[in-house]
């Protein structure tokens, strides 16, 4: 009797691990709606079906139940992934499968076609209810305009799915008030944003504000991913190495030396190496800014200088991405030395820089960056009294490779 007591709960206690690892990995009142798959052709028609529908039918239940969203940037992540690798044709397993890094119970999903025999455009949607392992469906809509899918789909899933209805639905009706030509610029600019282009991604989501006065919730879905983007790519510091700046110089004055006047003009090169620590952020969007300091070695007029502080600051435009980073703009760096043996060098340069920063993954904290800069060249050279030996201007080229390491990201 005693053993079938111990035996009985230790089973008990083992579907009571299994039960909680089920909800504790999958909580029960959670909800998740991905990508749907599209073959139409119309770019505008689907991306809608891909992104604007889904996120449309996100906002509807997080307004019309008590269901809490995964997080919106991991959806669109893996909505990503899948709609790269099914670009051929829709394979429910692979939602399945991908949609269990959400870690939620339901999942919905699906596909927009043009409808057999007519030209109305048809969604056949299904979910899964990952504590019960099995799927509900298919539910299907056809309409002859796009935007008046959303609205019956959300009501048959509701309907299907049992939720409870909630009291926001003017706080939903605002944030959805919106006519078709809208919601194909936003679900374009949803697009744009998801596959890193913001440029592109801000003219339709101001479009489909124009277009619609209250929908505002292009800006606002604009704004969030930005905050989502800035997080990433914000603030990050960076060990640059310049292996080459060089260029010539040409020498406009060469003041007296021990008493004689030994004053000429001539032409030279310059050359050498600095390794300086920057810090880069962003001002807004699309303006970044950077501040360097360093040190490095720098030979002009067969005088080398050694240990040469540097002072630099960059700005301009950027193209962010979750992986690659344009950017470009104004630079300036000054050079600066001081010796009681070699006297004292005080350069200044002035370039535009053009450069490429690479991550390997959203989520990397390290990545590789180059960059290259035309630049001109002014500067004098004093004695250790600080009377004036050299002035000089000049110009060259200088190639930055680096190393980053961003902080405040995922």
């Amino acid at each position: 009797m005693i053993k079938i007591l111990s035996y009985t709960l230790s089973l008990l206690v083992i579907m009571l691990i299994i039960v909680n690892s089920i909800y504790a990995n999958n909580p029960p009142n959670t909800i998740a709606v991905i990508g749907y798959w599209s073959d139409i052709e119309n770019e505008e028609t689907r991306a809608t079906i891909q992104y604007g529908i889904p996120d449309y039918l996100n906002d509807y239940f997080y307004y019309h139940s008590n269901l809490q969203i995964a997080d919106r940037v991991y959806i669109n992540e893996i909505s990503k992934e899948i709609l790269l690798t099914q670009s051929d044709s829709f394979d429910e397993s692979t939602y399945i499968e991908k949609g269990k890094q959400l870690k939620v119970r339901y999942l919905v999903f699906g596909y927009g076609v043009i409808a057999e025999g007519s030209s109305d455009i048809q969604t056949i949607t299904r979910i899964y209810d990952f504590h019960t392992n099995s799927s509900f469906g298919p539910v299907k809509v056809s309409k002859s305009r796009i935007n008046e899918i959303g609205p019956e789909l959300a009501e048959n899933i509701s309907t299907l799915l049992n939720l409870n209805e909630s009291a926001q639905e003017e706080k939903f009706s605002k944030l959805w008030n919106t006519d078709e030509s809208a919601l194909k610029n936003y679900s374009m600019g949803l697009m744009y944003e998801i596959s890193g282009d913001i440029v592109k991604s801000d003219n339709y989501m101001k479009e489909a504000l124009r277009t619609s006065g209250s929908f505002f919730k292009a800006v606002q879905k604009s704004q969030y991913y930005h905050n989502y983007l800035n997080k990433i790519f914000d603030s990050s510091c960076t060990l640059k190495y310049t292996p080459f700046i060089f260029g010539h110089i040409i020498d406009i004055e060469d003041t007296t030396k021990a008493g004689e006047d030994t004053s000429k003009t001539g032409f030279s090169s310059f050359g050498g190496n600095m390794i300086r620590l920057s810090w880069r952020g962003r001002s807004s969007l699309t303006q970044f800014f950077d501040l360097s300091i360093g040190i490095g070695a720098i030979s002009t007029y067969n005088d080398s200088h050694p240990f040469v502080i540097t002072i630099g600051s960059c700005w301009g435009k950027v193209n962010p991405s979750w992986y690659l980073n344009k950017y470009h703009g104004p630079n300036l760096d000054l050079l600066t030395y001081f010796s009681s043996k070699r006297g004292n060098l005080l350069s200044l340069i002035c370039g535009y820089m053009y450069g490429l920063e690479l991550f390997p993954s959203a989520k990397s904290r390290t990545g590789f960056y180059t960059e290259i800069s035309p630049n001109v060249l002014i500067g004098i050279k004093t004695t250790r009294k600080f009377r004036l030996d050299d002035f000089y201007l000049g110009g060259g080229v200088e190639i930055n490779l680096g190393l980053a390491y961003r902080y405040g990201g995922l």
